[in-house]
C-alpha cells in the first residue's frame, strides 16, 4: 500500500525532533533564500552649487560620466553604480509651504503623510520595519520642528532619529556578538538541532515508498540549505561596530560611526530600510574643520539667485540659463561664495562615497554585496540656497538594487526655471514620480501615488531596467 507522506505522519516518525520545528520557523530572515534588497535615504542640506555639483554623460555605456567638481574625487571609484538626476521639481513643498521647511518635509513624502522608506519598510522586511539615523552637528536646533525631521509616519507624524551611534550601537546591537556566551549557547543548540534531524529524516527514509522518498529528500536538501546559510552568515562580518579614537574634524567622526551603525544593522538584517539625515534643513553648521567660520545656511545665502543666472532673449529664442555654465564674470562675482558652498558640498560626497565603499565590502547571503542589492538615493531640501527654490532638485540614486538599477549615467528632464506657469516645459516631470520608482525598482507592487498625486505622473521607467 503506498503510504502518502503527510505532514503528521512525518512529525510523527521524526519523533522528537518535531518539537524543534517551531524554533526553526523563527530563524533569522537571512536563511530566505530570495535575494533580499535594501533602501537607503540620505539627506544633506542647503542645496548645491549647480554647476560644481552632478556629472556630465560622455556616451550611453555604463560609467561614462565625468563628475564636477564636487563630486569627482570622492565618487570618481563608484561611477558605475551612480546615476544623476536632472530637471526633477518638487512642487509639493511650495504647496505645503515653507522654503527649507516645506522641502524637507516633502522630500521623502512627496507632500505629506507616510515618507516612502515607512512604505516600503515593512514589505521589505527585516527585524524592524525601518531604522531613522541622524549626524548632528554642534549648532543643530534641538527642539523638533519641520527643519529638522524628515521621515514621517503614515499619520504625518515626524519620527525621530538616533542621533548618538555610541547608544545606537548598543540598543541595536544587544546579543549580537559571536563572543556572547548565549549566542554561543544559541548556535551550539541550533546545529544539535540540525544533526538530530538528519539522522531522524535518514532514518525514516527506507520506511517510505519511492515517491515518498523524494519528496523527503526535498526536504532535507531544504534543511541543509537553511544551515548552510546560517553557517555563511557567520562570515558576513555581523557584529557590533567599533569606533576608533577621535580625530580633530568632530563631524566626520560623528558621520563615519553612523554609518558604520547603519551599514552593520543591514547586514545583520536588523533592518532593511534606513535613512541618514546630515544635519537638518536649513543648517547653521559652521565648518570650521573645512577653514570655513560662517554658518552654512548664511553662505548659501552669498550666491547668487538662480533667476538672476536667466535671461530672456524673446518668446522665439526662450531663456539662456547661465545656472549650469556661468561665464568668468558670474564667477569672479560670485565665486567666492560658491568656492566655500563647493568645499561643502565636497564633504558631503565624501561621506556619501564612505557609505558606497561600506555597503560595497560587505557581503550578504548568496556571495553578493550591499551596494548590489541596494538602492541608495540622496536628495535635499532645496535647489539654489538664495533663492529657496525646487525647480531642479539635486537628485541622485546609486547602489544595483538587485539589477534593477539604470546605473551609471545621467538622466535629464525638461527643467523648470521659475514660478510662471506659462513658462513650465513641456514634459515637466516631478520628484514625486522618483518616490513613485523606488517601489518598482525594490520589486514592490501596489504603490499607486506618494503624496500629492497632483505632482506624480507615472514611474521613471528610464530609471528601471527589464
Amino acid at each position: 500500500m503506498n503510504m502518502k507522506l503527510n505532514r503528521r505522519k512525518l512529525l510523527a516518525l521524526a519523533g522528537g525532533s518535531a518539537l524543534t520545528l517551531p524554533f526553526l520557523r523563527t530563524l533569522p530572515s537571512y536563511a530566505q533564500t530570495a535575494d533580499k534588497k535594501y533602501l537607503i535615504l540620505v539627506f544633506s542640506p542647503n542645496g548645491v552649487v549647480r554647476h560644481n555639483w552632478g556629472a556630465d554623460k560622455t556616451s550611453n555605456d555604463r560609467g561614462a560620466i565625468t563628475f564636477r567638481t564636487s563630486f569627482k574625487a570622492a565618487l570618481d571609484p563608484y561611477k558605475e553604480y551612480i546615476t544623476i538626476l536632472n530637471g526633477l521639481r518638487n512642487s509639493s513643498a511650495d504647496d505645503i509651504g515653507g522654503t527649507h521647511e516645506g522641502g524637507m518635509e516633502s522630500l521623502w513624502t512627496g507632500g505629506k503623510g507616510a515618507s516612502i522608506d515607512q512604505i516600503v519598510g515593512p514589505k521589505l522586511g527585516g527585524v524592524r520595519p525601518t531604522l531613522e539615523f541622524r549626524v548632528m552637528s554642534n549648532e543643530e536646533e534641538l527642539q523638533r520642528n519641520r527643519n529638522n525631521r524628515m521621515i514621517f509616519d503614515a499619520s504625518g507624524v515626524p519620527i525621530d532619529p538616533r542621533e548618538d551611534a555610541v547608544k545606537a550601537a548598543d540598543q541595536l546591537f544587544a546579543g549580537v556578538n559571536a563572543s556572547d556566551p548565549a549566542v554561543a549557547r544559541s548556535d551550539a543548540l541550533r546545529k544539535e538541532v540540525f544533526d538530530q534531524l538528519a539522522s531522524e529524516l535518514g532514518a525514516i527514509k527506507p520506511k517510505l515508498c519511492s515517491e515518498d522518498q523524494t519528496h523527503l529528500e526535498s526536504l532535507r536538501a531544504g534543511w541543509d540549505t537553511v544551515q548552510q546559510q546560517l553557517t555563511m552568515a557567520k562570515t558576513l562580518s555581523c557584529s557590533k561596530p567599533t569606533f576608533g579614537a577621535a580625530s580633530n574634524n568632530y563631524f566626520r567622526d560623528r558621520s563615519r560611526q553612523m554609518i558604520d551603525v547603519m551599514v552593520m544593522s543591514l547586514a545583520c538584517d536588523l533592518t532593511r530600510t534606513a535613512s541618514l539625515q546630515f544635519s537638518q534643513g536649513r543648517s547653521d553648521m559652521v565648518a570650521s574643520f573645512l577653514g570655513i567660520n560662517e554658518k552654512h545656511h548664511d553662505v548659501s545665502h552669498a550666491q547668487v539667485q538662480h533667476g538672476a543666472l536667466i535671461q530672456y532673449d524673446g518668446a522665439a529664442m526662450g531663456p539662456v540659463d547661465r545656472y549650469e555654465k556661468p561665464t568668468t564674470d558670474d564667477i569672479k562675482n560670485y565665486g567666492v561664495a560658491w568656492d566655500k558652498l563647493t568645499k561643502i558640498n565636497t564633504f558631503y560626497a565624501e561621506e556619501f562615497a564612505y557609505l558606497l565603499k561600506r555597503l560595497k565590502e560587505t557581503t550578504v547571503a548568496g556571495g553578493k554585496t550591499l551596494l548590489d542589492q541596494s538602492l541608495v538615493v540622496w536628495g535635499t531640501e532645496i535647489d539654489n540656497g538664495a533663492g529657496h527654490d525646487h525647480f531642479d532638485m539635486p537628485l541622485l540614486v546609486a547602489g544595483g538594487a538587485g539589477g534593477k538599477l539604470n546605473r551609471g549615467t545621467v538622466l535629464t528632464y525638461p527643467r523648470a526655471i521659475d514660478w510662471d506657469p506659462g513658462r513650465n516645459p513641456a514634459g515637466q516631470r516631478y520628484h514625486g514620480d522618483l518616490l513613485l520608482t523606488i517601489p518598482k525598482l525594490l520589486g514592490i507592487s501596489g504603490v499607486t501615488t506618494v503624496g500629492d498625486s497632483k505632482y506624480t505622473k507615472a514611474t521613471l521607467d528610464d530609471l528601471v531596467l527589464a
